[in-house]
């Protein structure tokens, strides 16, 4: 379901906030969650570095 939803917003990736996907990219967020979102940040051009032990 996540990939699903992710494909659909990738066109869109630049109009979502990006404090949203970087809420969503914290540890604490199940995995699916924050690969998703480390792919809509790199689709708006607003690339995330990995924490420490990230996974």
């Amino acid at each position: 379901m996540v990939r699903a939803a992710t494909r659909a917003l990738l066109p869109e990736a630049a109009g979502i906030p990006e404090s949203l996907l970087r809420a969503r990219s914290a540890p604490e967020s199940p995995r699916a969650v924050r690969v998703a979102a480390d792919r809509l940040l790199r689709a708006a051009g607003r690339q995330r570095t990995p924490e420490p032990g990230y996974r």
